[in-house]
């Protein structure tokens, strides 16, 4: 008896899990508002210091959300269409570099937190299939429309003696800077693919993004971004 019981149990749960764990219904439209990170940098990117330092760009993290609008085709496909906010770009490293000498000391120049936002306006068009209960996996094309940017930095002076002490001579600088439409192209296109799990009508996913654009016109640098994001499915109607 006790084991009827049991049993009885565990199966209402499972269906209880099934119904709270799987996507939409066939042909119903839902609205997915969604917020999140992403870790982004370009490809190819290289910052010429004094013309023979040479500093790779670094990836850096920035704020993404947006709101999808998804039609549920069938148990196994759907279809969605986006807009939102990507905060992208890239950083480079703190680096040092000799101007000149004098007969006691050496005159250095430093550059620290250098990094670059370009904010983008992005619009995507996926298409998802499922390969297991409110699991799905999915590919399209994104458009990107750039809305801002702003180039970074903070510049010091220092001298650095014989005996290897240091004696700033300056106060530190910070330089910003906006790219105009002669550096950056304002239309970025890329590819994303995903893998996304919903569970109580939440859903989590994680994407990567391969830029087919150049993002600055004189180099071949691309985006490459990675993205979580968490959203919530609101089903409006069946189609």
């Amino acid at each position: 008896m006790i084991m009827k019981r049991t049993v009885t149990v565990m199966l209402m749960a499972c269906v209880f899990c099934l119904n709270i764990c799987g996507q939409s219904k066939s042909r119903t439209l839902s609205i997915i508002p969604k917020v999140g990170t992403n870790i982004s940098n370009v490809t190819s990117n290289e910052l010429f210091v004094q013309g023979d330092i040479a500093l790779k760009s670094k990836s850096k993290a920035g704020l993404v959300f947006g709101l999808d609008a998804q039609y549920q085709v069938s148990d196994q496909c759907a279809v969605s269409l986006g807009v939102g906010y990507s905060r992208q770009g890239y950083r480079y490293g703190d680096c040092e570099y000799k101007v000149t000498s004098t007969e006691d000391y050496d005159v250095y120049e430093g550059m620290s937190d250098n990094h670059h936002n370009i904010d983008y306006l992005t619009v995507p068009l996926m298409v998802r299939g499922y390969v297991a209960r409110g699991l799905s996996v999915g590919v399209g094309v994104q458009c990107g429309f750039i809305l801002d940017n702003k180039m970074k930095y903070e510049t010091s002076a220092f001298n650095v003696y014989r005996d290897g002490s240091r004696e700033y001579t300056t106060r530190s600088e910070v330089t910003e800077e906006e790219w105009g439409k002669s550096m950056l192209n304002s239309f970025d296109v890329s590819i994303p693919l995903s893998v996304a799990y919903e569970y109580s009508n939440v859903i989590v996913s994680a994407s990567y993004n391969i830029g087919l654009r150049n993002v600055c016109k004189q180099t071949d640098g691309k985006n490459k971004v990675i993205m979580f994001t968490a959203g919530y499915k609101f089903d409006l109607c069946r189609l």
